[in-house]
């Protein structure tokens, strides 16, 4: 049983790790630029479509329509974008970046996540399939065990 308690300890480790990956280099990122690291990546991902709608956009990043609003308002706030109402349908945004969301993309040094990506396609292909394959099931049995508590938690009230 403790080797068992060993492993997932390890694993909690190692996704602390990941976290950690990700969330420094977007406050560093928010720390010296016009734009967290997050706001970064969706500049990229609006400036590679033609047409871009808030509500297309959430659909390609795995947000919900709400996340996706919340951090377009952010980045409008910050005048990274611009948001502009469609003439015909007044649900229907449509994003820009401005000139200080250009200027905040090109101040960006390196890609959150670009050193594990370039590391990561150097793995052979077996190798990278079983990291995606660990990683699937981990992400899964979080999801698992998270509804679990709230049914829980419904139950009780």
């Amino acid at each position: 049983m403790s080797n068992i308690v060993n492993i997932s300890d390890e694993i909690m480790d190692s996704m602390v790790k990941i976290i950690l990956g990700i969330d420094l280099p977007s406050e560093e990122a928010s720390c010296n630029r016009d734009a967290t690291g997050p706001q970064i990546v969706m500049l990229h991902c609006i400036k590679s479509h033609i047409q871009t709608t808030g509500d297309s956009f959430d659909a390609n990043q795995y947000l919900s329509l709400p996340e996706t609003a919340h951090i377009f308002e952010r980045m409008a706030e910050k005048g990274l974008i611009t948001r502009i109402e469609d003439g015909e349908d007044k649900q229907k945004v449509f994003i820009q970046i401005t000139n200080k969301g250009h200027s905040a993309l090109n101040k960006a040094p390196f890609s959150i996540g670009q050193g594990f990506i370039e590391k990561f396609h150097r793995l052979p292909e077996v190798r990278q399939l079983q990291i995606l394959s660990s990683l699937q099931k981990i992400s899964e049995m979080f999801l698992e065990a998270d509804m679990l508590e709230v049914i829980e938690d419904l139950q009780t009230v």
